[in-house]
């Protein structure tokens, strides 16, 4: 089960997002512009992410229980696997986390984090992956609370629409693994050889053998991704006011330069490499890089 949540989402962005810039915008630059802009320290932000660590440590336990007793999830029982590992262990592990990294930072820094994240997937969903497939728009999903305010029946529709929503991916999941069985075998077998892999340079062929076979699935779970993107947007537009959607809409219109910039520089990666994902407009994803952690060691510098 993949687990979308606000600080990680966070380490990914400023992770992932080196790719593609240095024809807009350096990557130096960029990590100097995002936290004088934020107001934080990149020690600060790895340092978050420590912490949210020691937050997910006391829901470890049950996390291997459900696992075993949904081992594998099937299309009999996907539903009732995803509906009680999001209200004992998702839900309130989200609500944790989030109380964390709102008490790490002040009102205003994590006010300010939360803004750019949402401006982020706006603009770029492709941003954020899960198992190369965007997530983006569904990031969107777990963040709304933090950047518009929401009545408590919107947010009760809010959290219905999270479960759904990742109810349906874990069943198109099921369904690719039935029919693409091989693909999903080597990739396991892949993960396997990584754990095995002693050098650099060995891992480095490995994680270019996994992205290769994480695409070949990617490009099959596509389509059906993008339908359940698509029911999601609709359902979220239902949702919302005339005046939250102005706000958003104002929230999209202001974001700075510099990351327009470098989110620009992201799209013409995208649009090179790949179909471009179209990001919802209002009124209308295997964990971060590898590379992240080998350039940016994490600190201990702020309990």
């Amino acid at each position: 089960m993949r687990h979308w949540i606000l600080g990680i989402l966070v380490l990914c962005l400023v992770s992932e997002a080196n790719v593609g810039f240095s024809q807009e915008i350096s990557e130096e630059e960029l990590f100097r512009q995002f936290f004088a802009d934020v107001d934080i320290t990149q020690a600060e932000l790895m340092q978050l992410g420590v912490n949210l660590a020691g937050v997910f440590e006391p829901y470890q336990q049950a996390v291997e229980e459900f696992e075993r007793r949904f081992n594998p999830a099937t299309r009999e029982n996907y539903v009732e696997y995803v509906d009680g590992y999001f209200d004992l262990i998702l839900s309130p592990m989200f609500h944790d986390m989030r109380t964390e990294a709102a008490n790490f930072f002040t009102e205003n820094q994590y006010a300010k984090l939360t803004l750019r994240l949402y401006q982020i997937t706006e603009l770029f969903p492709e941003s954020f992956k899960a198992n190369e497939i965007p997530v983006g728009d569904i990031t969107q999903l777990f963040i709304f609370p933090d950047v518009v305010p929401m009545t408590e029946a919107q947010l009760s529709e809010l959290v219905a629409l999270q479960k759904e929503v990742l109810t349906e991916f874990v069943g198109i999941d099921i369904v690719m693994r039935e029919e693409y069985a091989e693909l999903y075998a080597e990739q396991d077998a892949l993960f396997e050889e990584m754990e095995k892999a002693e050098t650099e340079e060995e891992k480095d062929v490995v994680r270019r053998k996994i992205r290769d076979v994480m695409q070949k699935i990617s490009d099959h779970m596509r389509e059906p991704m993008q339908k359940s993107f698509d029911k999601m947007k609709s359902k979220l537009d239902t949702l919302l006011t005339a005046e939250q959607k102005a706000k958003l809409a104002q929230i999209k219109q202001d974001t700075p330069d510099y990351l327009k910039k470098a989110l620009a520089g992201l799209l013409k990666t995208a649009g090179d490499e790949a179909e471009p994902t179209t990001a919802w407009r209002p009124g209308a994803g295997n964990g971060c890089p590898d590379e992240f952690e080998k350039r940016h060691p994490r600190s201990q510098t702020r309990s």
